[in-house]
């Protein structure tokens, strides 16, 4: 039966909503340290900060009041918010039409009996939910059964009965990628402490001599500067690295019927219910290293799933390619990869941006050197790691175009290109798609190729191309009612 009446959200969504603004809590004690110290003890304190506790209090007040006008009520078809105190506003969000039901859980709302509960569907916007609620974990746990429900899933099925769970090494593989790469902060740490040194001795070599000591001072001290940088840079990736560990430790992933859920955390702990029918598009993801490793991870792009900065964002963390075909048949068999129909010819189109970026530092090096010959350290150490990534980003267009590619079968389109740093192997069901345009610029005319570009609904990775595809078959692939030739669905590249 339907809730009788509107319900207020659990008490420390005041906390929560009056949080944003704490750091005005240090206003007080900041203003009020110098009337101490000068001996007039607590009450000059007090004296000197009154006012910002009234303030403080004021928002305080506010945060209560919001709270109190925001309400909701759980109906059998979906949950019912009210809210606002001279503009009354009322939203419906049916249970169906919910992409994404996530449960947020920190160890202090634990301590309290509560959760946060966002709902999200195809409607609402691309930065945040449609709906965000703390809710008491029994009204929780009741918001779950009933969408649980509306989706023909059976509630009473324990989780994790048939859960997919991935290893240590997989997480940490996952967190590895996700934290900028190990290897990327390696190289500017390396390169940022270096080229201190270089600067620092180059300075003092051409200038110490002619310039005050206060200068001299100032140059000797770019080294330490540098190496300080290169410090924090490190300092910052490994406690990226951890902070990605401990958000995904204990992950799991389970399909059920329609739902699809993932969960994982130990200091907050989430979970994501995903209807299967509105999932937009996934993607399976290698960088170079676990293109090496034989790693691939998969992310599902679905209105609510990996909106937040600090949500989890994929759907298996990192998979050989056995584990990979067997856990997506479970997880997603309607998503599953089917091998390449048609292929991009012509190599010279994906080699062209790094053999430029490659040509622009080696002329920009030797002018430089021209300019400044006695800078020859320094110029051949920034031109030499700046070729670095530039012959990265040449071997990732070798492995593109050796990979690209584009096969379509009755429900879905597979799309195979490199984009920044990373191959995709993009699955999209036909429903899902807003448009595909086949492109052919001045160039591609005389060989007759076009480029094809597939625009998707829903958020973030919008638009797909794989280039330098021959036009006649691409033209084929497009107009054809059935698949041109029916590819394996081993989840192969």
């Amino acid at each position: 039966m339907d809730s009788p009446a509107f319900r207020l959200s659990h008490p420390v969504a005041i906390l929560r909503s009056a949080g944003r603004y704490f750091w005005v809590l240090l206003i007080p004690i900041l203003r009020g340290i110098p009337a101490a110290l000068r001996g007039g003890g607590l009450l000059a304190w007090f004296r000197a900060v009154w006012t910002d506790f009234i303030i403080i209090g004021l928002l305080l007040l506010a945060a209560i009041l919001r709270w109190s006008v925001r309400r909701y009520r759980l109906t059998e078809r979906g949950i019912e918010i009210r809210e606002g105190l001279f503009f009354r506003r009322r939203a419906f969000y049916p249970y169906r039409r919910m992409a994404t039901l996530a449960v947020e859980r920190p160890a202090r709302y634990d301590l309290v009996g509560a959760a946060i509960v966002r709902g999200d569907t195809l409607a609402g916007g691309r930065k945040n939910f449609d709906w965000t609620l703390v809710l008491p974990k029994d009204e929780a746990a009741e918001l779950i059964r009933r969408r649980t429900l509306a989706l023909g899933v059976s509630p009473e099925k324990p989780d994790g009965q048939n859960a997919y769970r991935p290893g240590y090494l997989q997480l940490a593989a996952l967190a590895f990628l996700l934290s900028n790469t190990m290897a990327a902060v390696l190289f500017s740490a390396t390169f940022v402490s270096r080229l201190g040194d270089l600067i620092g001795r180059e300075l003092e070599e051409q200038l110490v001599g002619r310039l005050t000591e206060w200068v001299t001072h100032l140059i000797r001290g770019i080294p330490p500067a540098a190496a300080l940088l290169a410090v924090i840079l490190l300092a910052s990736n490994t406690l990226a690295f951890f902070s990605t560990l401990i958000r995904y430790r204990g992950f799991a992933a389970e399909r059920d019927g329609r739902q699809l859920s993932v969960r994982g955390g130990i200091l907050t702990r989430r979970s994501y219910r995903i209807d299967i029918r509105e999932v937009n598009a996934l993607e399976i993801r290698q960088s170079l290293l676990t293109r090496a490793a034989k790693l691939s991870t998969v992310f599902v792009s679905s209105a609510g799933f990996g909106k937040l900065q600090r949500d989890m964002t994929v759907l298996i963390p990192a998979a050989p390619p056995d584990e990979l075909g067997r856990v997506m048949a479970v997880l997603a068999p309607e998503f599953l990869p089917t091998e390449r129909q048609i292929r991009p010819t012509g190599i010279q189109r994906y080699l062209f941006p790094p053999f430029m970026i490659l040509l622009a530092l080696l002329a920009l090096s030797t002018l430089s050197y021209r300019l400044f010959p006695d800078w020859f350290s320094l110029i051949l150490w920034v031109g030499g790691m700046g070729a670095v990534p530039a012959l990265w980003f040449l071997l990732l267009s070798i492995a593109d175009f050796r990979s690209a590619g584009v096969a379509r079968t009755e429900g879905a389109y597979t799309i195979r290109y490199g984009r920044g740093f990373h191959l995709k192997t993009v699955t999209i069901p036909m429903d899902r798609l807003t448009s595909v345009t086949l492109r052919q610029n001045i160039l591609q005319r005389p060989d007759d190729l076009c480029d094809l570009l597939f625009e998707v609904r829903g958020e973030g990775w919008r638009r797909h191309c794989v280039k330098n595809l021959r036009r006649a078959e691409a033209a084929a692939l497009l107009d054809s009612d059935a698949p041109i030739a029916p590819g394996g669905r081993d989840g192969s590249r």
